[in-house]
């Protein structure tokens, strides 16, 4: 698809879910300010519509990335399918919290809540405990 917004510049867009021949409208600011109704295609309106999250999500990646630098390549992807996870786990626990309107904390007092509740209680010691009475049991030499 091609279409020319404002200016001299086109827009060129490549979808297999839309149909260039298909237009909708939208409302667009002309030089005295005022709001016109113009006719688009729906791949471009749709894109206009939804790029935000990925603006937001880029910029949630940038603030506080684990990644490091590697001469190999797989540990680059390791590093963003990571902080991938971790970005996609606080926007859902902001949506969650928005629904309960609850007040949520920062991406970065976020993090450590999240190490913390997936390591939980793990520890690298042996616990002695009896799995019928759970107490303690004496260690058998």
């Amino acid at each position: 698809m091609l279409w020319k917004d404002r200016g001299s510049k086109l827009v060129t867009l490549i979808s297999n879910m839309h149909n260039a021949a298909e237009l909708c409208v939208v409302l667009r600011r002309n030089s005295k300010g005022e709001k016109v109704p113009v006719s688009c295609p729906t791949g471009i309106s749709d894109y206009n519509r939804y790029m935000g999250g990925v603006d937001k999500f880029d910029q949630y990646m940038a603030a506080y990335t684990i990644s490091q630098k590697s001469r190999r390549w797989w540990i680059k992807l390791f590093y963003y399918f990571i902080d991938t996870a971790i970005v996609n786990f606080y926007i859902l626990y902001k949506e969650r919290c928005n629904k309960a309107k609850k007040k949520y904390v920062s991406q970065l007092d976020y993090r450590p809540m999240l190490t913390d509740t997936l390591v939980n209680n793990f520890s690298c010691r042996k616990k002695n405990y009896c799995i019928s009475t759970r107490k303690r049991c004496k260690k058998i030499i």
